[in-house]
């Protein structure tokens, strides 16, 4: 099976000892949470869709985590977790079986692996990494004290462009950031398409078209300047990270491309970090994790070593 890795990195840390203070933290919680039971994140007290770290395990030397986030809901048919399996360390998808109404059932789930400073997932493209990041939030609640961790894509910038050729980032929506340049400031300009209602309201007379067909024909909008004063140097870690910032909420490879100053235009694959892996499939059709935990380890190494 072909599956497509996506690449972040913190994007707010206060950690001071490199990736050694929050690979401790997942030690402490995993440590204190010994049962799939006590991982069972309930998304809303209103509904019974959970999230859970079903499975994980650490590299020999205990400085990668590898594991398997489940995304489980009311059982109704199949892929069934029984009561008793939540008493247990770690929970596969072979353990999974039919079951009665009292039961779980296996919706879907995706694996991930990190060092702490940066984290690699096989998350689906259209999926925002927010849903990992509120898992690991809440995982490391006891731990991480009042500091909520953030994580961005890692950017990369193309083979053969200089840094001081960027010029702005530009999303399919018709927002356009610019990247920093050698002028002593730049200018954010941000189209939003999405006002909130209760804004709206106070700005439209009763009198005027319906508010929903206006923003469906994006008759309505508003252009948010933000201007910042650009250091005269800017290091390449530090303009990935500004990159990976303003595209962390970018889904899709094709949402968004940067431009340089000779016209030249690159889509999201070519700036963000990525990797296409084949893996093997057991006879239920499931991803030889060990296989799948070997080439995000690799990728894992090859980020740290290239940015550093």
């Amino acid at each position: 099976m072909k599956k497509k890795l996506r690449a972040f990195q913190l994007s707010n840390t206060i950690l001071t000892q490199g990736n050694s203070d929050l690979v401790r933290m997942f030690q402490d919680a995993l440590n204190s949470l010994p049962t799939a039971q006590e991982r069972r994140m309930k998304l809303n007290q209103q509904d019974d869709d959970e999230d859970l770290l079903a499975y994980y395990k650490w590299a020999s030397d205990n400085n990668v985590l590898f594991g398997m986030i489940m995304r489980i809901i009311p059982a109704e048919q199949g892929g069934i977790l029984s009561p008793d399996l939540f008493e247990q360390n770690t929970i596969t998808i072979e353990d999974l079986d039919p079951g009665d109404e009292t039961h779980k059932q296996y919706k879907s789930s995706y694996y991930f692996a990190t060092n702490g400073k940066y984290l690699v997932t096989d998350l689906k493209q259209g999926i925002s990494i927010d849903r990992l990041q509120t898992y690991i939030n809440w995982l490391l609640e006891s731990t991480r004290h009042d500091f909520l961790f953030e994580y961005a894509p890692v950017m990369t910038i193309p083979q053969g462009v200089k840094l001081g050729d960027l010029k702005y980032i530009e999303f399919n929506n018709g927002t356009k950031v610019p990247t920093p340049t050698n002028s002593e400031s730049s200018e954010i300009h941000s189209k939003l398409f999405s006002i909130t209602q209760e804004i709206l309201d106070k700005l439209i007379c009763d009198d005027m078209p319906n508010l929903q067909s206006m923003q469906e024909q994006q008759l309505v909008s508003a252009q948010v300047i933000i201007k910042f004063k650009k250091p005269k140097t800017m290091a390449k870690e530090e303009y990935q990270q500004y990159m990976g910032a303003v595209a962390r909420n970018v889904t899709s490879e094709t949402g968004f491309y940067l431009k340089d100053k000779k016209g030249n235009t690159y889509n999201g694959q070519q700036i963000t970090k990525t990797r296409d892996v084949e893996i093997d499939e057991t006879s239920r059709k499931h991803p030889n994790e060990e296989q799948l935990y070997q080439c995000m380890e690799q990728f894992l190494y090859d980020i740290e070593r290239n940015n550093n």
